[in-house]
């Protein structure tokens, strides 16, 4: 009898020690737990302590980044294509009946690799320029120097903005990116030093014009860091590698301009995934083939309530993927995402308890600074609070070109290409569109006088369209080909000789 009662109560006991111990193994050995478990312990007790105001509205900020890789598994430049034309099929299709509180459409940023072939990104940017997102960088690197690493994101940021990307459309353009590191070993943090390299990775970044870091969370690998679900700076430690491994958060009053930025998305362990049925997983945000975005998910996603301290309304969801490999397709673009935006705009943007903002990397950092400034209320208007547009979501181009200036009275650019004949589209201000062998143009407009100064170098015949409140009057050096009306304005086309390569100024008086 006492024989048996020992096994009742030791075999209960002994199946505990196993179980933890095969929990240990999993999740703190072989997942890399022991980085940041006890940080979660601690973020689940400043979760219960989180207090909002009963009638205050709550913000949902969704971001979606992607590593963007056409050549993702090793596909050749045919398959390459292939993905990129999928893309511009079926993006669009997927959100043109999706809108958040502020009547846009889901937005996507992607972070495309700027060691591989980039003639993708004039695709990207079509997608940039019909408002469907923004492209930002990504780089795979290993055994990089200082130097080295400087080298290639100067070199990304010039060629990036030839096609409209990391520029801002603006009187004086400036270039700017977002960063997600290859591989996740943002400022050298794998443990065996591998695919980085660089200790002094986050002061480059910053020198080079990195507005913030959106690689995190990166569990259950290595180069996860201490610090989760947060959206804070680093001061890094140049001697040192993994300098973000802990940091200071953004908070509402404190404006931090020497440290690097972060932002992360939700970290969690979660009863919910589709890996494990007996043993919690690790949700770390990503949408893939494996974890496709269900309605549990998006829910533990919010409920991270990631946000800057002070502005706990102001709720930042940032996903990720990796979009151009086709087995994460049927997640992406098949019923589950079109579930996903469904239940994101009925449950999280009823006007009432939530409000809904699908937004891009860039436009997150601005709203993060408009928070640390004191801004309050709702954090849509903020979305260009101090990075402006990139020029690749205002202009159209089918050849490389510089952006000398941007503004609604003035557009000056370069065409990198000139012996090709280029077809330029423009979003907003008076030239919709301008087609021809140009070197260089800049239009100007001249309210007081009523008049439209476009000079241009160039050869052969050119043909640009106007956008006007009333109709043309007269055209000097050039003459009308088409008019039309459209929701009040005039779009006049007009056709013009250019003289080889001389500068020629066409005006045109309405």
């Amino acid at each position: 009898m006492n024989y048996l009662l020992y096994i009742l109560i030791t075999l209960p006991l002994l199946s505990i020690i196993l179980f933890v111990s095969y929990f240990g193994y999993i999740y703190f050995y072989k997942k890399n737990g022991y980085i940041w478990f006890f940080s979660y312990l601690k973020f689940k007790k400043e979760q219960k302590q989180l207090v909002h105001q009963p009638d205050q509205v709550k913000h949902v900020l969704f971001i979606f980044v992607d590593h963007f890789e056409p050549y993702n598994e090793k596909a050749t430049k045919a398959q390459a294509w292939e993905r990129m034309k999928h893309w511009n099929y079926e993006y669009p299709k997927l959100v043109q009946n999706h809108h958040d509180a502020d009547d846009r459409c889901p937005q996507h940023t992607w972070f495309y690799p700027c060691e591989q072939d980039l003639a993708f990104l004039a695709d990207l940017s079509n997608l940039c320029f019909r408002g469907f997102g923004e492209i930002e960088v990504h780089l795979h690197h290993q055994n990089d120097t200082s130097d080295g690493l400087a080298n290639k994101l100067e070199e990304a940021k010039r060629d990036f903005s030839k096609r409209g990307a990391s520029i801002t459309a603006e009187q004086s353009p400036k270039q700017h990116f977002a960063f997600i590191h290859g591989n996740w070993a943002l400022d050298n943090s794998h443990p065996k030093g591998m695919w980085c390299g660089v200790n002094d990775e986050l002061t480059i970044l910053q020198k080079c014009g990195c507005f913030a870091d959106f690689t995190l969370p990166s569990a259950p690998q290595p180069m996860q860091t201490k610090k989760i679900n947060s959206i804070y700076y680093a001061k890094d430690e140049p001697h040192k590698p993994k300098s973000h491994n802990d940091g200071v958060d953004a908070r509402v009053g404190t404006r931090n301009r020497n440290d690097f930025l972060l932002i992360q998305g939700p970290l969690l362990l979660t009863w919910n995934g589709t890996n494990h049925r007996y043993m919690p997983s690790i949700e770390n945000g990503d949408i893939s083939d494996t974890n496709p975005p269900t309605i549990a998910r998006i829910d533990e996603w919010i409920n991270a309530n990631i946000h800057i301290k002070g502005r706990p309304e102001w709720i930042f969801v940032k996903v990720h993927t990796h979009g151009a490999n086709p087995r994460n397709w049927k997640s992406l673009f098949g019923e589950e995402m079109q579930k996903m935006f469904g239940y994101l705009e009925t449950k999280y943007n009823d006007g009432k308890n939530y409000k809904l903002h699908y937004i891009t990397a860039r436009e997150a950092y601005n709203i993060i600074k408009a928070a640390e400034d004191g801004k309050d209320g709702d954090p849509g208007i903020y979305r260009d609070y101090i990075i402006p547009p990139y020029a690749n979501t205002r202009i159209k181009s089918n050849v490389l070109f510089e952006l000398v200036s941007y503004s609604k009275t003035w557009l000056e650019m370069k065409n990198c290409q000139p012996h090709l004949r280029a077809t330029i589209f423009v979003k907003k201000g008076q030239l919709e569109k301008i087609e021809g062998y140009f070197s260089q143009f800049k239009l100007i407009r001249l309210l007081d006088k009523r008049r439209i100064i476009l000079s241009v170098t160039g050869k052969r015949q050119l043909y640009f369209t106007l956008r006007t409140s009333n109709p043309i009057r007269s055209i000097e050096n050039g003459s009308q080909v088409h008019v039309r009306k459209i929701h009040g304005f005039f779009i006049t086309t007009i056709k013009s000789y250019l003289k080889d390569n001389q500068l020629q100024e066409i005006i045109a008086k309405w």
